[in-house]
C-alpha cells in the first residue's frame, strides 16, 4: 500500500492572512507523518507562496526541510505543482524552480521546459500539470498539446495513474470564473488515459467526486494555512492499493483537545473509493 498527503494553498508569506502559525502545523505534521507505517508520498498542488513573496518561498523551504530531516522522507518523494500565487512578477517561475530544487535537488519540477511532467513513485505515474503555465492569475489553463505527449511517454501498462493540477474543474460559487477553462477537454484526455484520480487545490474547499466514463474520482484539498471563512485548515490522505484508495480528511484542531487530543485528527469517516 502507498500513503498520499495531499498538501494545498499553503500560502507561506501572507502573513495575518494565514490562520495557524506554522510552527505549530510542522510540529503537528511532523508527529502525524511519524505514526503512519508508510513512507509517505507528499504531493503539494500549489501556491506555496502568496503572490509570488520570496519570504514565503524561504519559509516553505525552511518547514519542509525541518519535515524531511525529522520524518527521513527522501526527498524524491516530494511532488510539487505550481499554483496562480506562484507566478512570479516577471511572469516566470523562477522562484517555484529554485524552491523545488531547493528541496529535491533535482529539476524534475522545472515547468520552464515543459507545461506537463510525470513522475513514477511506489509504482504510481503521476501526470503533473502546470494549469498556470499561460501565465494568468485569473483562471486555470492546461496546454492539452503537451499534456497528451506527456501521456504518451508512459508505459501502456496498467499501473494506477493520477493527475496534478493547482486550479479546479467545477465551480462551487457562482461568481467564480477561476476554473480551468479547457476543463471539458482535459478530462476528455485524462478519461481516455485510465487516470483513476485528479488531485488538486485552488478553491480552499475539500471537495470529492466521480467524473467521466472511467469514474475518475476528482479531489480538491482545503487550504493548509489561509484563513478562508467557514473552511477549516486540512490535508487529504489517500491510502492506495491494488484495488481501490481509500481517502480521509485531517484537519487540525487548535482551539482546544478534542476527544483529549490536540493536532490533526480525522474529520469524518475515511471513504473508501
Amino acid at each position: 500500500m502507498s500513503v498520499i498527503i495531499h498538501l494545498t494553498d499553503l500560502h507561506f508569506g501572507a502573513g495575518r492572512k494565514n490562520q495557524i502559525s506554522f510552527s505549530d502545523v510542522k510540529r503537528h505534521f511532523i508527529e502525524y507523518i511519524n505514526k503512519l507505517t508508510d513512507n509517505p508520498i507528499i504531493v503539494v498542488s500549489g501556491d506555496i507562496t502568496y503572490q509570488a513573496m520570496q519570504i514565503g518561498y524561504s519559509a516553505a523551504h525552511d518547514f519542509f526541510e525541518d519535515v524531511i530531516a525529522k520524518t527521513e522522507i527522501d526527498p524524491i518523494r516530494f511532488i510539487f505543482c505550481p499554483g496562480n500565487h506562484d507566478i512570479d512578477p516577471d511572469l516566470s517561475f523562477n522562484q517555484f524552480t529554485a524552491f523545488c530544487y531547493s528541496i529535491r535537488k533535482d529539476k524534475q519540477f522545472d515547468f520552464s521546459l515543459k507545461p506537463s511532467v510525470s513522475i513514477v513513485l511506489d509504482d504510481i505515474y503521476f501526470i503533473v500539470s502546470n494549469s498556470s503555465q499561460h501565465r494568468n492569475k485569473d483562471y486555470g489553463l492546461v496546454d492539452l498539446d503537451r499534456l497528451k505527449a506527456e501521456i504518451e511517454t508512459l508505459p501502456h501498462a496498467k499501473q494506477r495513474r493520477i493527475a496534478i493540477q493547482h486550479h479546479h474543474l467545477l465551480p462551487i460559487i457562482e461568481a467564480d470564473t477561476s476554473v480551468i477553462r479547457n476543463a471539458y477537454h482535459y478530462l476528455n484526455i485524462l478519461d481516455a488515459n485510465d487516470i483513476s484520480a485528479i488531485l488538486h487545490g485552488h478553491q480552499h474547499f475539500n471537495v470529492g467526486f466521480p467524473i467521466g466514463a472511467n469514474k475518475m474520482r476528482i479531489f480538491g484539498g482545503a487550504s493548509f494555512g489561509f484563513a478562508t471563512e467557514g473552511v477549516v485548515n486540512s490535508f487529504n490522505v489517500y491510502h492506495v492499493e491494488a484495488a481501490g484508495m481509500a481517502v480521509e480528511r485531517i484537519g487540525l484542531s487548535i482551539d482546544g483537545p478534542v476527544a483529549g487530543h490536540t493536532g490533526f485528527i480525522r474529520m469524518g469517516e475515511r471513504l473508501v473509493v
